[in-house]
């Protein structure tokens, strides 16, 4: 955590899912739920934990939404008609 007193914080990073493994869990998450089509998604803005959605900037300096994507592309084709 960066507000830690860590002296290697630099060199210390959270992997992030592939889409394809966030596709994944997502699709557990459904097939886990219950009645109440509930599924919680931690956090937005956790980006210290590595728990972040929220759009970032690429090397390149592009706007990545890659996981929101994803996450609707699961939310989509979950939907109940």
């Amino acid at each position: 955590m960066s507000w830690e007193n860590c002296k290697d914080f630099n060199v210390q990073f959270i992997q992030q899912p592939t889409s394809a493994e966030l596709k994944k869990a997502l699709a557990n998450a459904y097939r886990f739920q219950n009645k109440d089509d509930l599924i919680l998604l931690y956090a937005w803005n956790e980006f210290d934990e590595g728990g972040f959605i929220e759009p970032t900037l690429t090397k390149d300096g592009l706007i990545n939404i890659n996981k929101l994507e994803t996450i609707k592309e699961v939310v989509d084709n979950n939907k109940r008609r």
